[in-house]
């Protein structure tokens, strides 16, 4: 076989097996607690943050379309900003924020809400 066609056949797949795992390594955003992204080195790298929403401090600016809170672990606490709105933000048990830590203040891109599921309430009754 000649060395041109064993250059196609072998090397050119294995570089682009190298170049889709550097992508989807690049594409992973780890998930951590609000004191590991105020101790960590995470500034500016996409993460996902999770802890509770401290209700007294959600403000929505309607001109700038930006809503602002701040959630906690019980240690720490960082303000999150993100562009529009989330639907049962004041009742949510957890929220995950999906963004970079810029300049002491999370920029999330998308916020996933966990609330209280309504068959709780059932199954506390009932026992």
């Amino acid at each position: 076989m000649k060395k041109g066609k064993l250059l196609v056949i072998i090397v050119l797949p294995a570089l682009f097996l190298v170049l889709m795992a550097g992508l989807f390594t690049e594409n992973i955003s780890p998930y951590i607690s609000v004191t590991e992204l105020k101790t960590d080195d995470v500034a500016n790298r996409n993460v996902q943050v999770y802890g509770d929403v401290l209700v007294d401090s959600i403000h929505f600016d309607k001109d700038l379309g930006l809503l602002s809170f701040d959630i906690t672990d019980g240690d720490s606490v960082v303000q999150v900003q993100h562009r529009g709105m989330v639907s049962n933000l004041q009742n949510a048990t957890e929220v995950v924020a999906i963004g970079e830590y810029i300049d002491g203040v999370f920029q999330a891109e998308k916020v996933l809400v966990k609330c209280p599921s309504k068959y709780q309430e059932l199954v506390s009754e009932e026992g």
